[in-house]
């Protein structure tokens, strides 16, 4: 083999395909290229030792547990969100609509003179029809009090951050437990958002979820 087509094949083999950082695809794979945008390089930069520490050479592979995630539970994560997020809604029509019947009501009583055209179209325009009055007491009854907190969309690569951690636990309760967490914790399962130091310093989130991506790619975290 001569040294020129030798040296070919090297310069195709260090050729990249994905920014190391958030794993998008290049259009066309350059040596040498190893960031997607200036917000990864700038990311990169910023953690390159925790990169040294954790890099994929340093992995080894004997240790790490291959594990399996059913995708039917990130499915049923996704639909009791679209279920909270139907219940706030229809539940703040209603409150608004049982407001301003109580504000007429309390009107009427003092005999204050109205607009009754206004009024009535001010007010009904919040009413619920029967439908959805039987939608939202079905929702009231399995959302239950969960209902009420604070929901967080996620990704399935931040959900199976969460499954791994609460491996057991069922798919309401881990649910209820995710919303439980700050949006300050969430938002640093991201590679592409500004990091919140004070909490990235104190409970290493970004590394871990770095690592917890990294053992997605690799295959040791599948979904079936």
């Amino acid at each position: 083999m001569s040294i020129e087509t030798s040296n070919k094949k090297v310069k195709k083999s260090l050729q990249n395909t994905h920014c190391i950082i958030c794993k998008s695809e290049y259009t066309k794979a350059r040596v040498g290229k190893i960031y997607c945008s200036n917000r990864c390089k700038q990311f990169g930069y910023n953690h390159k030792d925790d990169f040294n520490k954790n890099s994929v050479e340093n992995l080894d592979d004997h240790k790490e547990k291959k594990r399996k995630i059913l995708h039917s539970d990130f499915i049923t994560y996704q639909l009791i969100g679209i279920k909270i997020k139907r219940f706030k809604e229809l539940n703040k029509r209603n409150d608004s609509f049982l407001q301003e019947k109580k504000r007429l009501e309390i009107k009427k009583e003092l005999e204050i003179t109205q607009n009754h055209e206004y009024s009535t179209i001010s007010h009904r325009l919040q009413e619920l029809d029967c439908d959805e009055m039987n939608e939202l007491d079905t929702l009231r009854t399995e959302v239950g009090e969960f209902g009420y907190l604070e929901n967080h969309y996620l990704k399935i690569e931040q959900w199976s951050f969460f499954r791994l951690m609460f491996p057991k636990m069922d798919n309401v309760t881990l649910y209820k437990i995710i919303c439980q967490f700050s949006k300050d914790y969430i938002e640093e399962l991201d590679f592409c958002t500004n990091t919140n130091e004070s909490i990235s310093n104190r409970l290493g989130i970004k590394n871990k979820f770095i690592h917890h991506c990294r053992l997605i790619t690799e295959g040791f975290i599948k979904f079936v």
